[in-house]
């Protein structure tokens, strides 16, 4: 009969097989050596990924991090929002933390370059707004 802290060991290395001893322990508060002692006697003893050793992404099955996650491709494409220029109305990708920062301050308007942007500023603070100072001297 096992203790209900080694079933959680036993059930938490089940969930997550790439996380290391030491970090089970920690989570658990028990040593190194008494997670490696539950998991030799379930039979889940063995190394976690190891150093530079690689793992498959969940989503498209090619290979990931050490760390864990998702590949490049799968997080740029869950990390991805779709946005139209408000200048010249081109369909563009901006990372949904860039987008989520903007409106934080305040953008409701989203710029596909700089070139936009600056034409934006121009027409709406700048002499396109002030056509009487383009020939005052």
């Amino acid at each position: 009969m096992l203790s209900p802290k080694s079933q959680a060991v036993i059930s938490y290395r089940e969930k997550y097989p790439c996380v290391s001893e030491v970090d089970i322990g920690d989570k658990f508060e028990i040593s190194k050596q008494r997670v490696s002692q539950i998991l030799k006697r379930a039979g889940l003893r063995g190394p976690s990924v190891k150093h530079g050793q690689r793992t498959k992404c969940p989503v498209c099955g090619l290979h990931k991090s050490p760390q864990g996650g998702l590949c490049r491709a799968c997080y740029k494409e869950r990390h991805l929002v779709t946005c139209i220029c408000a200048n010249c109305g081109k369909v563009f990708e901006r990372r949904q933390c860039d987008v989520l920062r903007n409106a934080a301050h305040g953008a409701d308007d989203f710029y596909c370059s700089k070139t936009c942007w600056g034409e934006t500023l121009g027409n709406t603070k700048g002499l396109g707004a002030h056509p009487e100072n383009i020939y005052r001297r």
